[in-house]
């Protein structure tokens, strides 16, 4: 499981995150819905070891997501808001690249790499070099580079909403690509891409800046009748 303990997060005297105290459980499907500012990435980015903590801990089965970042990242498939690459690599080669980089032969990687590209509408692209990518495509690349060594967790900040093959949403395509017991992690603002239900905290109890809930401002809309919602707990 992911479970935060009382995570903050200060620049000096703002907090970003105020104390948050959540656990995510066993093939739960969460998402952070809230505003610019709310905290929703620099928490995504304690959990990835990214940032530091003013104060608490994120782990993640046990591991600690700072002192045991190493073995964190090997469990977890991280898509950023805003993915880069090496501009003069193409598209299956950052994608084989990635792979044998979490142990996979060669051989394996580009089997996989074929697979992702392909369901995520790539494959066209695929010779293509990085630097020639939309900022779709390069969100759609990066999806493919979380999913590639089939993690057990999966963390997505802001996910594609573009077109992909078979199941029509990208959350509900990465949860398919994922182990039946295993703990994924969202990010995603944008409610009605949500086809599982979703535990949603309300960005008033995790940035000082912004008191209103999320579901009053984003998330009455009927596209949604599925969606879960849980309060995370503060000080």
């Amino acid at each position: 499981m992911i479970a935060f303990h009382h995570l903050r997060k200060d620049y000096g005297e703002f907090t970003a995150v105020r104390d948050l105290d959540l656990v995510v459980g066993n093939g739960e499907v969460f998402g952070f819905l809230g505003p610019n500012g709310a905290g929703k990435t620099k928490t995504i980015r304690m959990i990835m070891g990214i940032l530091v903590p003013t104060g608490g801990r994120v782990t993640i089965d046990g591991l600690d997501c700072q002192q045991d970042r190493v073995e964190v990242k090997r469990r977890v498939g991280y898509l950023p808001d805003n993915p880069s690459f090496y501009d003069y690599l193409r598209g299956r080669e950052i994608l084989v690249f990635v792979g044998e980089m979490h142990g996979q032969t060669r051989d394996d990687a580009r089997a996989r790499a074929d697979k992702l590209l392909h369901d995520l509408a790539l494959d066209d692209a695929a010779e293509d070099y990085a630097v020639n990518y939309s900022a779709g495509m390069k969100k759609k690349l990066g999806l493919a580079c979380a999913l590639i060594h089939d993690p057990p967790v999966l963390v997505l900040d802001e996910p594609p909403t573009g077109s992909i093959r078979g199941p029509p949403a990208t959350c509900s395509y990465a949860c398919g690509s994922l182990p039946r017991k295993a703990r994924p992690f969202f990010c995603q603002p944008i409610c009605s891409t949500w086809q599982s239900a979703c535990a949603v905290a309300s960005a008033s109890l995790i940035a000082a800046n912004w008191s209103q809930p999320a579901r009053s401002r984003n998330c009455r809309k009927r596209s949604c009748p599925a969606v879960r919602w849980r309060r995370c707990s503060s000080k």
